[in-house]
């Protein structure tokens, strides 16, 4: 499809474009998403999860070659099971792309065996011929097992980072509420020592 189109599709959307996108980063390489381009905007606005600018990246084609098509599983909360919210989504996604790697992850599975995985892939279309993919699905071959459990090893790692800033930030909340209190009685000692704890838990390194 052309440019125009994503342009068009993105202007008659303009209440969905740009949801959040210029705070995004790609869940690969950790680089800001280029959302002014209107083809990566259009992609990364109607995807329900992970956000990812184009690129030529060896291993970016190579994973594109496989066929596997799972970095849009739609994923809950796993410890409420409930759908996670925008804001849950963007935090994952930006943990996972500014401090996981996955870009070398895919690439180390990329290098691991090149020829292999073109023998492999040459084998299953050979067997699989005119069959369906429910006859013969491709997401059960062991390169798209591995490229399944490489992203959703980055998703429990973002889950795990989200879970330990919402316990700061609700230790920091509770801490804020004893401080207020301690003040408003006079207890400045006890103000003092919830103030310390406080500072103490937002210096932590992330």
């Amino acid at each position: 499809m052309s440019s125009n189109f994503f342009e068009r599709l993105a202007n008659r959307n303009k209440w969905l474009v740009g949801h959040g996108l210029e705070n995004y980063v790609d869940i690969y390489t950790g680089q800001p998403i280029n959302y002014p381009d209107p083809m990566t905007r259009a992609w990364n606005t109607f995807a329900p999860f992970f956000k990812t600018n184009p690129g030529m990246e060896d291993w970016r084609l190579w994973m594109l070659g496989t066929g596997w098509d799972g970095l849009q599983t739609l994923r809950k909360n796993p410890i409420t099971g409930e759908t996670l919210t925008p804001e849950e989504k963007q935090k994952i996604n930006n943990y996972i792309g500014q401090s996981y790697g996955l870009d070398k992850r895919v690439e180390k599975l990329m290098l691991a065996g090149p020829g292999f995985w073109d023998k492999k892939m040459k084998e299953y279309v050979k067997a699989r011929g005119l069959k369906s993919q429910e006859e013969m699905p491709i997401k059960e071959t062991l390169v798209h097992q591995l490229l399944d459990q490489i992203h959703n090893e980055a998703y429990k790692f973002g889950t795990q980072m989200l879970m330990m800033e919402n316990e700061e930030h609700s230790r920091k909340k509770v801490l804020n509420t004893m401080r207020d209190a301690a003040l408003n009685r006079g207890d400045i000692e006890s103000a003092g020592k919830a103030s310390d704890q406080i500072k103490k838990i937002t210096s932590i390194p992330k």
